[in-house]
Parts: structure tokens; sequence; C-alpha cells
């Protein structure tokens, strides 16, 4: 998702991220979030770390409607597809209501920063799984982005950087393995570069006990055949939910599936449950 930059980052955070430039022999190194004070090892120059360690935070928006649904849901798992190093799932794992985060990522540098951020908040009920997930098991492609932005990797897009092979599994398979087929899940986030359609195809048993899905909608990364990213919605409308627009405030804005189809920019998708109260 493109970053909104609303302020100016403090001078101590950008001497400090100045200094990390400086420093190329260092593969990453600690900041702080602004309003959490959680602490995250990110690597410099990626677009993600970048933006943590100048700001003090990242994907605000998100961030806020992710805490004010766990605190307003049931208690379940939290599931992040595409964990990057972890904002979401450190924040989230420390919701009373979250039972257990479950946490994909198949870049190798971007799971051991992850693991090493989970350590280093001393978060114990959380699970990393160095894999890629899609509509079946097996293994995949993972085509490299620009060392600029690590969070870009993909296996429905080849950027011309490089690619390696990575394992793949489907989250209804996933979750069975670790014996929670059958745990009700408070949210799944899904950011996976234009290969949501193939996550939600895995995840039917899933969908039936989740309250709640945040998917990155991504049109443009879909080509000339939109058949799969039009299967998506209507797998994620026959399961109950309904797509919301997540404004810069934080506010959902409800949107019928025509509306969701006119938009043509990566955007992100909050589909809660026909008749869930919205969230103020």
């Amino acid at each position: 998702m493109p970053l909104r930059i609303a302020r100016l980052p403090s001078p101590p955070r950008l001497a400090k991220y100045l200094a990390a430039l400086i420093m190329p022999w260092r593969p990453a190194f600690r900041t702080r979030a602004r309003a959490s004070g959680l602490r995250f090892w990110v690597q410099p120059r990626d677009a993600v770390g970048r933006h943590i360690a100048k700001y003090g935070r990242y994907e605000p928006a998100l961030t806020t409607w992710i805490d004010g649904h766990l605190r307003r849901t049931a208690p379940g798992l939290f599931i992040d597809v595409g964990a990057n190093i972890g904002w979401h799932t450190v924040h989230a794992a420390r919701c009373p209501a979250v039972t257990q985060a479950v946490a994909f990522e198949p870049d190798a540098l971007n799971a051991w920063l992850l693991a090493r951020n989970l350590a280093d908040n001393a978060i114990d009920n959380a699970i990393v799984l160095a894999s890629a997930v899609g509509a079946q098991s097996g293994i995949a492609t993972l085509y490299r982005y620009k060392a600029s932005n690590q969070g870009r990797h993909s296996l429905a897009t080849d950027h011309g950087h490089g690619s390696r092979r990575v394992p793949v599994i489907d989250l209804d398979g996933a979750l069975t393995q670790l014996g929670l087929a059958d745990a009700p899940i408070a949210l799944i986030k899904i950011d996976v570069e234009g290969f949501e359609p193939a996550v939600i195809a895995g995840a039917g048993a899933a969908l039936r006990r989740t309250a709640a899905v945040v998917t990155e909608y991504s049109p443009e990364l879909a080509g000339n055949d939109r058949a799969p990213l039009d299967a998506m919605l209507e797998n994620l409308a026959a399961a109950g939910f309904v797509p919301h627009r997540l404004a810069g405030d934080g506010r959902l804005m409800v949107l019928s599936l025509s509306e969701l189809r006119g938009i043509a920019t990566q955007t992100d998708i909050v589909w809660q449950r026909a008749g869930a109260p919205e969230q103020k």
C-alpha cells in the first residue's frame, strides 16, 4: 500500500535513522512505535522499516481499526497472511481477545525480523510460519522486488529482481496441522501483493468461523485475467461478508460489489459480517 506521511519525523528519530543508514554492515536496527512503545527491529532501507523508524507508525488507519475491532469482538485467533516484519502481528497479539496469533511470511529476512520482534516484546502467544499461503499446499516461486521495498515480493508478479522457491500451504490445512481447526477467528488479515484470491480459495472452512477479514485489493496486479479476483469477491460475499472501504480517519464506508469492482488502485478492504455493528 502507498505510505501516507502526515508529519515530519522528530529530530531524535531522524538522527537515529540516518545513523543506521551509514552503517551498511548492520542488517537491522531497533526502533520504537510512537503510540504503543513496542520495539521493532527494521531494515533502514526498506519502505516499511524506514516509515516505522522515521515516524514511529505504519498504516495508522488500519492499525487503529484492527485494535478497535479486536477489543469489540469475541476472543479468537488473529491470522496475519503476509505478515512482513510483524507490525500488525505484534500489536494484535497483545490484545486480550487474541487467544493466538498465527503469522505467515515466506521471505526469510522478513520472517527473521518478525520472530525477533515478537521475542523482543516478550510475546508468547504468536506462531510464525515461514511459508506462503495459497489454494493448496506445495512449492511456489516468490518473485523478489527491489531492496527498497521488501514487502512487495510476490507470488503473482515477476518484478525482474530474482526469485526463490518457497513452501506454500492452504490456510485450512495450516490451522488443522496446528490443532486450531475449530478455533474461532477474530480477524484474518491478508496482504500478499495480488495473491489474495488464492489465499481465500484455500480458506473456506476458516471463513465460516471468522468475524472479519481485511484484504489488500489489487486489481492492477490481476492483469487481463480478473476471474480469480472476481471469484474472491463472490466467495467472501457468499460466506456472509460485506465489503467496506477504510477511510484515512479510520471510518468504514460500505461498498456494493459493483462499487468495489470499480476501484482501480490498491486498496485495503474490510469485510465484516452482515449485520455486524459499525465501528465508530
